[in-house]
């Protein structure tokens, strides 16, 4: 089953905050007998928007679209993948997009790559894995305070958050400043991104098995941002 739902170009122009309630716009590129096929299958019955590429410029296409994620088949390929390196070197926010693999085990898991998802076969965790990148109604608290402190104001205090949070995951693995987590958790309760200030102050608490959860509510909130700022004109 192959699927082609074409992007609404509206969608990502007016911003992240125009995300459904209920689903969010996923990029599946794979080839044709690949395992993702029936999960993106899967996802598309949930009520995500998904639209499945096999060739780079196609994918780079749709990538400059700002979807939600991008979720690549590596078991064929190998890794480094040239889809996933040619998507980060796109102009931002683009290059920005969280970026799931399904790979081999012999994969070196490299810096471009957000996450690694569980095996294929395994259609219930690979639809559950990557629903967990979902940024559904994450800026609805930034954009309250917005309206209540003024628009200028709260984009500003949210683009140095967005920095912030890419230093902060740059060294998570080498050297967490536990201070540093506390802080990011601080921060992201102010701005209203509940999920992202409980992981970090888990793992400010000395909660190592909340740091993968810590880094993907990052990861998606430095997209969401950088997508919320684009539509402003920022980029």
């Amino acid at each position: 089953m192959r699927m082609k739902v074409l992007y609404q170009d509206q969608r990502f122009r007016a911003g992240a905050s125009q995300i459904s309630e209920r689903g969010f716009t996923i990029l599946g590129v794979f080839e044709p007998m690949s395992g993702l096929t029936s999960i993106m299958a899967e996802l598309s019955t949930l009520g995500h928007i998904v639209y499945c590429a096999d060739t780079i410029g196609e994918a780079l296409a749709h990538a400059r679209h700002l979807p939600d994620l991008v979720v690549v088949d590596l078991t064929l390929q190998g890794s480094p993948s040239p889809v996933i390196e040619a998507v980060r070197r796109l102009s931002p926010p683009a290059r920005l997009v969280p970026v799931l693999a399904s790979a081999p085990m012999t994969t070196d898991h490299d810096s471009l790559i957000d996450a690694v998802l569980p095996d294929l076969a395994d259609l219930a965790a690979v639809t559950a894995a990557i629903v967990a990148w979902s940024p559904v109604g994450l800026l609805a608290g930034i954009t309250r305070l917005a309206e209540v402190f003024g628009a200028s104001e709260i984009d500003a205090l949210a683009g140095r958050f967005q920095m912030q949070l890419v230093d902060a995951v740059a060294v998570m693995d080498t050297a967490l400043d536990r201070s540093a987590a506390h802080r990011v958790a601080g921060i992201a309760g102010t701005l209203g991104f509940a999920r992202l200030g409980q992981s970090w102050l888990a793992v400010s608490e000395g909660d190592g098995t909340m740091c993968e959860a810590a880094r993907r509510e990052a990861r998606v909130a430095i997209y969401a941002l950088a997508r919320a700022a684009h539509a402003r004109g920022v980029y």
